[in-house]
């Protein structure tokens, strides 16, 4: 059974392509970038906005997201086996986005599996800007979910790039809590 989201979802997107302001006459929890990407695909790639055009989106996105599981493990591990177990895994685990097409979940998974392999691959003038920019949009489309990722991101490079030697500083402990 597919969940009560996707038609809810897709009304929403609609009265945004109608250019009825978000927040004000269109109702949604969700942020404006998902809108905007919403609005991308159906109006300059001029994909319709249908349940079986928004059922095939899903679908490329959970397979998109996988894909790039899948590389991750491989770079990861330098093992093609790896790299396969870890793209499976994306696709069974990765399973809900199928009973609710057209969820900002969807794009949140994909740019989730996009920051691991531009994590892996990074450098400090692409690398970084792009962990920012994944941050923003998450916070844009999901805002407890771009908080959690610029959170665990900052903590991350202060973390790495704390030398301080041996002892966790206050400082340090109050960042943990």
């Amino acid at each position: 059974a597919l969940g009560l989201d996707e038609g809810y979802l897709m009304i929403t997107v609609q009265s945004f392509l109608a250019r009825q302001p978000l927040y004000d006459v269109v109702f949604t929890q969700y942020g404006p970038a998902y809108y905007l990407y919403e609005w991308f695909l159906h109006r300059v790639l001029s994909i319709p906005l249908t349940h079986d055009a928004t059922r095939w989106l899903c679908i490329v996105h959970w397979l998109s997201a996988a894909v790039l599981l899948g590389l991750i493990g491989r770079i990861m591990t330098g093992s093609l086996f790896a790299g396969l177990f870890a793209f499976s895994q994306g696709v069974v685990h990765l399973a809900h986005l199928g009973r609710e097409p057209g969820h900002p979940q969807e794009i949140i998974a994909l740019l989730l599996a996009f920051a691991m392999v531009t994590a892996n691959r990074i450098d400090k003038k692409v690398g970084l800007p792009a962990l920012g920019a994944v941050a923003a949009l998450l916070l844009f489309i999901k805002p407890n979910v771009g908080i959690f990722f610029a959170a665990a991101l900052f903590l991350t490079l202060y973390f790495h790039s704390n030398r301080t030697g041996a002892g966790a500083s206050g400082r340090t402990w109050l960042l943990i809590a």
